[in-house]
């Protein structure tokens, strides 16, 4: 892969092969941007924005939303580590089953990449942590105050 930039953008290209023989170089880029859930008429939320925290401005529903969506771009960028923080940033702005969910994705991946030999432990682990979360947690707190708890 060849990594180029194009202005301020960069752009690796891919070899895509066809399966009977042709190939072609296929411009990607590397720099993640989301559609603005305010606006969805074309204007994008930047990589650097993001980073840098210029979201004062959106509600908690609106913050979740960037958060997943980021979180998601990223591994599609393959960048794992910053996809970890995204889906963490979402958590930590309101707990929801699918955040949890790209969360698990997410660090399954990552445990694959770190971990191989050891990638069925730490997901055994991983989703005992995800259930006490999801499931067990949030029903002995609706619980809490009845007897025989």
């Amino acid at each position: 892969m060849l990594q180029m930039w194009q202005g301020r953008r960069r752009i690796i290209k891919e070899k895509w092969t066809f399966e009977n023989g042709p190939s072609v170089e296929v411009p990607r880029c590397l720099d993640v941007s989301i559609e603005d859930p305010r606006n969805p008429d074309g204007k994008i939320i930047c990589e650097n924005c993001y980073q840098e925290n210029r979201l004062a401005t959106y509600n908690e529903n609106e913050l979740l939303e960037i958060n997943t969506q980021f979180g998601l771009e990223y591994i599609r960028a393959g960048q794992l580590e910053k996809a970890e923080s995204a889906f963490r940033k979402a958590i930590g702005t309101k707990i929801t089953a699918n955040g949890l969910a790209h969360l698990a994705y997410c660090l399954n991946e990552l445990a694959k990449v770190r971990m191989p030999e050891n990638y069925t432990s730490w997901l055994w682990i991983l989703m005992r942590i995800i259930l006490w979360q999801a499931v067990i947690w949030p029903a002995c707190k609706s619980r809490k105050g009845r007897k025989g708890l």
